[in-house]
């Protein structure tokens, strides 16, 4: 079994931008490109999709324009202008989608069905079962745009956190863990025994078990930041960021 303090290996240890995606696209086949495609759709489409929407766009027109907008990144137009150098990579992706939607090609990409096919996410995406989600009617396209984004990132941290659990042979360490931040982390020793009661283990248990998750998800949050910031030192106002963006802040 893996220490507990073994975080960083096996694995674990800090991973490729979004910049490298995106700037290594042209050195790939053409399988390895659709790879890609969908590895970004799956990743990122939650705040194009949501920031479309509340331009005023329907479901459908929102997902035939997600899959094209993620279709045209691969191309060489979009992709020439990532520089990492200009910002993080958050912007970009608002402003690349948002020139996008205003370009020729973004206004009549609506209602078209040939986009690339063949990869999971995108099937699963034009199929009829995908929801129509609806944002929120307080928030302007942009701030929409920027929760989603956090949501996504959380959720990739939470994939990741179980994946780890799974790998240490630890599942009442993330279902301890989520448990309580389904609850809003609460530290109190009801919040505990609520939680003892249910997975019928022990508070003290339930403790080292969140203390354990709670020193992992630190790790994995700054590792999922670093790989959006330019320089380390943006790594905590990035945090801060994101806390604002979900209204825990």
């Amino acid at each position: 079994m893996k220490r507990d303090t073994d975080i960083g290996g096996n694995g674990y240890a800090f991973m490729s931008t979004p910049w490298t995606d995106i700037l290594s696209v042209k050195e790939l086949s053409s399988e390895d490109r659709l790879k890609r495609l969908d590895f970004l759709l799956e990743r990122y489409w939650r705040p194009v999709y949501f920031f479309i929407r509340r331009k005023g766009r329907n479901n459908e027109e929102a997902k035939d324009l997600t899959q094209a907008f993620f279709a045209k990144m691969l191309e060489v137009d979009i992709v020439g202008r990532a520089d990492p150098a200009k910002g993080r990579f958050r912007s970009y992706l608002l402003t690349s989608v948002t020139r996008f939607l205003s370009s020729r090609e973004g206004q009549q990409a609506a209602g078209k069905t040939d986009f690339p096919k063949g990869t999971k996410f995108i099937e699963q995406m034009a199929s009829s079962e995908f929801p129509a989600c609806e944002p929120s009617d307080q928030l302007t396209p942009e701030r929409e745009f920027n929760r989603q984004w956090a949501i996504s990132l959380l959720n990739t941290i939470f994939s990741r956190l179980k994946d780890m659990c799974t790998d240490r042979d630890c599942m009442d360490t993330f279902e301890v863990f989520r448990r309580r931040f389904a609850r809003g982390g609460a530290a109190d020793y009801g919040a505990n025994n609520r939680i003892a009661r249910e997975m019928g283990i022990s508070v003290r248990q339930v403790e080292g078990h969140y203390k354990k998750a709670l020193r992992w998800y630190r790790f994995l949050l700054r590792e999922e930041v670093a790989a959006y910031v330019e320089k380390q030192s943006e790594i905590e106002e990035e945090i801060r960021d994101l806390w604002r963006m979900l209204g825990r802040g």
